[in-house]
């Protein structure tokens, strides 16, 4: 067996002035809005007893047997409400049948550069290929996300587990945006394999979605135009789904 940690989620960028500084907050997180998992639109869980909500689920692509976790929720001075405050968190072997691990409070982003997030919860040796997490509340606001988890993990030697999942929904989902950044118009190239409806959206630094769009159910490449002639200039955080997939890019609006 082998033991290690699974960084899990978006890590945010770890620059330091002085190495001193650094060492004394090795496990700080950056405060950018799109350093992070936000979703303002509830989707069908894959644990059908959650419903619909706002959720994010893991697939480890193996087995592990996980320990200890550390949490850094929404980091941004400006979305500190969104981050995740009562959460629940389910585990399965094979993607179809759920246990639900607990229920927890995750604590509030401190908005400061040298946040370094919180002990999460430990899962005290449970094996599971595939971890969902589901947002019960936030801090207040209409979007939720957190910008990181860390699992420390063991890898199990001799479980192997195919997933119906992986059979249907593996790889399937790949988006391209050209030009990057954008002046007038841009366009969004979306090359799918799967079967399931496509919706597409891009957001701007409040989460407003200032673009989306829906696509029928087939597998095929799609080609999206962008109208952002009227995008303020800045960063802009698009977002592909499919079923259980989704796909996060930036893109730049410039004058």
């Amino acid at each position: 067996m082998k033991s290690f940690i699974l960084i899990i989620g978006f890590i945010g960028l770890l620059l330091s002035v002085q190495l001193a500084f650094g060492l004394c907050y090795s496990d700080r997180h950056n405060t950018s809005w799109f350093e992070g998992w936000i979703s303002c639109d509830e989707f069908p869980s894959p644990n059908e007893i959650r419903g619909d909500g706002h959720w994010i689920l893991y697939d480890f692509k193996k087995t592990y047997r996980l320990g200890n976790s550390h949490i850094w929720n929404v980091n941004d001075p400006l979305h500190l409400a969104r981050g995740l405050q009562d959460v629940a968190i389910d585990y399965s072997i094979d993607g179809d049948t759920w246990v639900e691990a607990g229920t927890y409070v995750w604590d509030q982003g401190s908005g400061s550069s040298i946040y370094e997030g919180v002990i999460g919860p430990n899962f005290d040796g449970l094996d599971a290929r595939f971890v969902l997490i589901t947002a019960l509340s936030n801090y207040g606001d209409d979007c939720y996300g957190f910008s990181e988890i860390r699992f420390e993990a063991e890898e199990l030697d001799d479980v192997i587990v195919t997933s119906t999942r992986d059979r249907e929904k593996s790889n399937c989902l790949e988006v391209a945006l050209y030009p990057n950044p954008v002046h007038d118009q841009g366009r969004m190239m979306i090359q799918t394999y799967c079967a399931d409806e496509i919706r597409y959206s891009v957001m701007d630094v409040l989460g407003r979605e200032v673009f989306f769009g829906d696509l029928p159910s087939t597998s095929a490449l799609n080609d999206v135009v962008i109208d952002a002639r009227d995008f303020p200039a800045g960063t802009y955080l698009v977002s592909v789904r499919q079923g259980i997939q989704e796909v996060r890019k930036q893109l730049l609006k410039v004058r």
